[in-house]
């Protein structure tokens, strides 16, 4: 991935998206063998970026270790090119959180996975690049169709369904494909986790949580 702002190509960044693309599975997950879920969310702060990675066991819904880690940001914001600008660090923290504490069978991601123009938001990039099951959740439509379906209303993109839209807390939520699930199993993963009437699930819920508690420190650090 670019490491210089100045280096940064987005036609060449749009390609990979494209080549990446053409690697994602979609495919039922086996949820009973999910025993731990990472949730990643990137913040930043007086300049600084950071990526938080929280472990939660699926079956209690309880936190079992968490990271945090610091970086400059180097690649500069493009609408739909987000993944080459916080998914360098998300992999950092997950890979911390794995060497530190526990490896997690599946990753739920702060954006969007399929719903994107490329079929490649920053859940689908990190679940091929690390090939591992993923869910992008996020609160705002980047692409797509929504559409009434058997009482729940599902989000389309090309013409495939992607995911699904939910208000659990009154406000949408968008849970949609990343890698290694498909739009019935990336629901009922994120409904396995996610308590009454919060807008996330709990391991998006924690790590955004934590995050803003990083925000501040840094900002006084600073």
């Amino acid at each position: 991935m670019p490491s210089d702002e100045r280096r940064f190509s987005a036609s060449i960044a749009i390609k990979l998206q494209r080549e990446m693309s053409s690697r994602v599975i979609v495919e039922p997950l086996d949820i009973s063998s999910v025993r731990v879920v990472a949730g990643l969310d990137v913040g930043y702060r007086k300049g600084v970026g950071f990526a938080v990675a929280v472990a939660i066991d699926r079956g209690s819904g309880s936190e079992l270790c968490h990271v945090a880690v610091e970086s400059s940001v180097e690649v500069p914001y493009v609408p739909g090119l987000l993944a080459f600008r916080e998914a360098p660090i998300m992999v950092a923290a997950l890979r911390e959180l794995s060497r530190l504490c526990v490896e997690p069978d599946a990753i739920m991601v702060n954006g969007h996975g399929l719903a994107h123009p490329r079929r490649l938001g920053i859940a689908s990039h990190i679940g091929v690049a690390l090939d591992i099951p993923s869910v992008g959740i996020a609160k705002k439509r980047l692409f797509g169709e929504e559409r009434v379906e058997n009482g729940r209303v599902a989000l389309y993109a090309f013409g495939e369904k992607v995911g699904y839209v939910l208000r659990m807390s009154g406000a949408k939520t968008y849970v949609t494909v990343g890698h290694r699930v498909d739009p019935d199993t990336a629901l009922e993963l994120s409904l396995s986790l996610w308590r009454s009437g919060r807008r996330f699930p709990i391991p998006i819920e924690v790590a955004d949580s934590i995050s803003k508690r990083v925000a501040r420190e840094i900002g006084k650090r600073l």
